[in-house]
């Protein structure tokens, strides 16, 4: 073992065992598993991770949803591309380009014929859990590590936030969109990750993640925005470059609004004038009173600003997506698209625009996305950020956008 523990050191494998591993079964929904070799110890210990993480994954609350919906496709998806790249490298470094992908293709296809037998129990009623609050019990329902379990409380009413908060995940344009719906919030805020609202936004930032850890004021969070100007409950800050095209805004009532930061006449009396209480940048809006924005705006501005640059030449191009958006009842929606993965590649602007008019949602807009995409809720994230699955490492931002959830009447 001393060549695979060269390689990766921190993968939690059970070696132990020296029993024969079971070959996949194979599946009426998926292609079948291959014969694993038994006289190679190095490759059957890697193959022993991969049905390890392979069963973990299965356990998340997205392979559940996706299983039982009997969407097997984008099962395999789901779970291929959470599987960890030391792993993968270290068992295509073994077997022939071709091997890997069949061996990896069996053991997900037998684990999900495992789920579907099982899936009737795996599903909770929400109704009986409601139920069981009313009575004083104190197990309520928490989102753990992309797991759905029961744990007791005997403070914080985490389960009525819950019931506040609605987490779905999609398969669409090739790519999975992990879906945070928000019913009925309590208070929203831009938080700059440091701390200081008057400080420089980029000194001492820090990921979101580690930010929640250390905070206990909102239940839920996602990345914010990126220079430019800020507000944060009503504290003005300007410390990093204000050439940035485009400013999201909220009012004091929550309501989303959008600003064109290059336009003329545009100033930081605009956004006070207007009862903007929170405000950061962003890439462009998307869907303006349920009309679609027209990026020909984006165009326009690519010769007055690098940043404006840099977002017209991201137009066509596919990457990992944040994008906060608003109905017609202020419900809020967090879309997190994954990509730059194998079986899921990202959205590029026509395909969100597309994807949040099909919603009927009334605004939309595109905030920082690829690695520093990440949403947080009860401190534990909705999805890994593609950032911490490749490096390991949550990238940090400068600022943060919290919702405090209201508990159930």
């Amino acid at each position: 073992m001393e060549k695979y523990n060269k390689y990766h050191e921190s993968l939690d494998i059970d070696c132990g065992c020296n029993e024969t591993l079971p070959k996949p079964k194979k599946s009426s929904n998926c292609c079948g598993g291959i014969n694993l070799p038994s006289h190679d110890n190095e490759l059957e210990v890697l193959v022993r991770q991969l049905y390890k993480e392979v069963q973990e994954l299965m356990k998340t609350t997205t392979a559940k949803l996706l299983c039982q919906d009997k969407k097997i496709a984008e099962t395999m998806v789901y779970i291929k591309n959470n599987l960890s790249n030391a792993l993968r490298l270290l068992l295509n470094s073994m077997l022939e380009s071709g091997q890997l992908e069949d061996l990896i293709t069996g053991v997900v296809a037998n684990s999900i014929e495992v789920l579907q037998n099982d899936v009737e129990a795996l599903q909770i009623d929400m109704n009986n859990v409601k139920a069981q609050q009313t009575t004083n019990t104190n197990d309520i329902l928490n989102l753990k590590g992309n797991k759905l379990e029961f744990k007791s409380y005997s403070e914080d009413n985490i389960f009525s936030k819950f019931l506040n908060a609605e987490f779905s995940c999609e398969y669409v344009n090739n790519s999975i969109v992990y879906i945070t719906k928000i019913k009925n919030i309590d208070k929203l805020s831009i938080l700059p990750t440091n701390g200081v609202p008057s400080a420089d936004v980029y000194l001492n930032r820090t990921d979101i993640m580690n930010y929640a850890k250390s905070h206990n004021d909102y239940d839920l969070y996602i990345n914010g925005g990126m220079s430019g100007i800020y507000i944060f409950d009503g504290v003005v800050n300007q410390t990093s470059r204000l050439d940035c095209p485009y400013y999201l805004g909220f009012t004091s009532d929550n309501e989303m609004k959008f600003y064109n930061g290059l336009a003329s006449g545009f100033s930081l009396d605009t956004l006070l004038n207007d009862n903007i209480v929170n405000c950061l940048s962003g890439f462009s809006p998307l869907v303006v009173n349920h009309e679609a924005f027209d990026f020909t705006n984006i165009t326009d501005l690519a010769s007055t600003s690098e940043i404006a640059q840099n977002f017209a030449d991201s137009l066509p191009v596919k990457h990992p997506r944040q994008l906060i958006a608003q109905d017609d009842d202020n419900n809020f929606y967090i879309f997190s698209i994954m990509g730059r993965f194998n079986n899921s590649e990202g959205f590029n602007y026509s395909e969100m625009q597309n994807y949040c008019l099909s919603k009927g949602l009334k605004n939309a807009f595109n905030l920082d996305g690829g690695g520093s995409m990440q949403t947080v809720f009860n401190k534990n994230y909705i999805f890994y950020p593609s950032q911490e699955l490749d490096t390991n490492i949550d990238r940090v931002v400068p600022s943060a956008i919290g919702f405090k959830l209201k508990g159930v009447e």
